[in-house]
């Protein structure tokens, strides 16, 4: 493959409309855990290896081993080779060799920030954990879901580049509940293509409608818990589009899951976006 069309495939492979959810989130972390104003905080070594890992790197790996453990869904799903790679035969060997890079870099990384480390590995075990056998957390009802803690990591990891301790105990389990409500709602799309490749995923096994009442449930649970702490209120009222958007798909047509879980990725993004500027905000106080 040359050069310029084996850069375009790894960019394709890598789902540049989803990169928010990594890097997004790492930067989401990185400015909720400064403890001061200091704007040579974003020229710091750590902070820029690991957006610049999470950008790109990060998200390579993740949809990488996607691709190449999915040949038996990705087959009959009408996302690929439409908004999405399908993988070729041909290919699966470059984009093995980029996921083997990616794990060896992310390990010099955990090497080189020591105080990250733990959760960068966490975070590659899952990510590969998912998708490849023996794991394949992927055709496991509910274990998919919650495996998919890991997309919180980037955002912990970025906060631990400003300080020494985890979030706060009341905020970290919200971290949490959210990726594994993003995910159900994200497998909603691909009942059908899993359904003919055998797999039973919990959106398969709850339904359509269950799946996005529970989604609308996880979402609430979280932003009544974080509108109990008080903190940030009135923005943490924003937060209410998550809930909003299942309800939205169920009982009005034009909001098709098939349409709005493309915009997804702009909603986080847009969300995150305002969230960091407040937290700078508030330093400058």
């Amino acid at each position: 493959m040359r050069k310029n069309n084996l850069i375009r495939f790894f960019y394709k492979t890598s789902r540049p409309k989803f990169w928010s959810y990594l890097f997004g989130t790492f930067l989401f972390g990185f400015f909720a855990g400064l403890q001061e104003p200091d704007p040579t905080a974003l020229l710091d070594w750590r902070f820029i290896i690991l957006l610049l890992f999470f950008i790109f790197p990060a998200n390579l790996f993740v949809y990488g081993v996607n691709d190449l453990a999915d040949e038996d869904t990705d087959k009959f799903n009408p996302k690929k080779g439409m908004q999405e790679n399908l993988l070729e035969a041909s290919h699966k060997k470059y984009l093995l060799y980029g996921v083997i890079v990616v794990v060896i870099l992310s390990l010099l990384i955990s090497y080189a920030i020591p105080q990250i480390s733990i959760w960068l590995i966490l975070f590659m075990i899952l990510g590969g954990s998912y998708s490849l056998p023996p794991a394949r957390f992927k055709k496991r009802p509910f274990i998919d879901s919650l495996s998919n803690i890991f997309y919180a990591f980037p955002g912990i990891i970025g906060f631990l580049i400003n300080t020494p301790t985890l979030p706060n105990l009341q905020i970290l389990p919200i971290l949490f509940i959210f990726p594994v409500a993003m995910h159900l709602y994200s497998a909603i799309p691909d009942i059908e293509a899993d359904k003919k490749a055998g797999l039973k995923t919990t959106a398969i096994l709850l339904g359509k409608n269950v799946s996005l009442v529970v989604c609308n449930i996880l979402w609430l649970v979280a932003f009544l818990w974080i509108l109990n702490t008080g903190y940030l209120f009135p923005f943490t009222l924003i937060l209410l589009v998550y809930p909003a958007l299942p309800l939205l798909n169920l009982n009005l047509k034009k909001f098709d899951i098939n349409k709005t879980y493309w915009f997804f990725p702009y909603i986080n993004f847009i969300v995150g976006f305002i969230f960091s500027i407040i937290f700078v905000i508030n330093l400058y106080k």
